[in-house]
């Protein structure tokens, strides 16, 4: 958020930079100023509720289901976590990247059996759809049991195979650590019927093996019947 004449930026509401004398938003200046950290803060949460009250913020179901799109992936950084309050998770999960996840962004710290990873969906067609989910998870932690369920219906699988936690190579000019290319692997659980409609989608651990149950890039479905 922009303030006094362009001067100030607030980044996720927290991070302060003066934009005339560090255009390049290098040094974060928010102990600096907190109270107007505290007031940026504030202006946005009231402009967030004004236009919240008039248009509203829905985020949209992904569509499956279409053969001209199959399978569809999805992705980690369009779930929801699942939250013991309005502002707090129930467990300890978190994006690799950024605090609130982007398109390259993937699920991590998978500590606790009360962590879910949920996306809406809409089911545009009802029919058998194939299931499984990407995944980094090192021989050390391999063995954790996964569950994915939507429209009351559940598969089960066994993370069996252990992926390297190295990242790939790239091919960037300039390095990108924003954009990590990982060695994931796929771990098929089975096939649900669904039914047409939105519904929601659930991963969730039942077992955890080792310190972790494994990183999560996205759930991926596909129709087959």
């Amino acid at each position: 958020m922009r303030y006094a004449g362009q001067q100030y930026n607030l980044i996720d509401g927290h991070e302060l930079y003066d934009l005339i004398e560090d255009p390049g938003e290098q040094h974060d200046i928010s102990s600096q100023h907190p109270e107007l950290v505290k007031e940026l803060r504030a202006k946005y949460e009231e402009t967030f509720q004004q236009a919240s009250k008039v248009h509203g913020f829905v985020r949209l179901p992904i569509p499956v289901g279409y053969w001209e799109e199959n399978p569809v992936t999805l992705p980690a950084a369009q779930c929801c976590l699942e939250m013991a309050s309005p502002t707090h998770c129930s467990g300890n999960l978190k994006y690799f990247i950024t605090p609130s996840g982007f398109a390259h962004d993937w699920l991590t710290n998978w500590t606790s059996l009360e962590d879910a990873a949920l996306w809406d969906v809409d089911v545009v067609a009802a029919g058998r759809y194939e299931v499984s989910l990407k995944y980094l998870c090192p021989a050390s932690d391999v063995g954790s049991t996964v569950r994915v369920t939507a429209a009351g219906r559940s598969v089960t699988g066994t993370i069996t195979q252990p992926t390297s936690m190295s990242l790939k190579p790239h091919r960037n000019l300039m390095e990108a650590d924003v954009y990590p290319v990982m060695n994931w692997a796929e771990v098929y659980l089975g096939t649900l019927d669904l039914p047409k409609g939105i519904t929601r989608l659930e991963v969730r651990a039942l077992t955890k093996k080792g310190k972790t149950v494994m990183d999560l890039s996205g759930a991926r479905l596909k129709r087959v019947a």
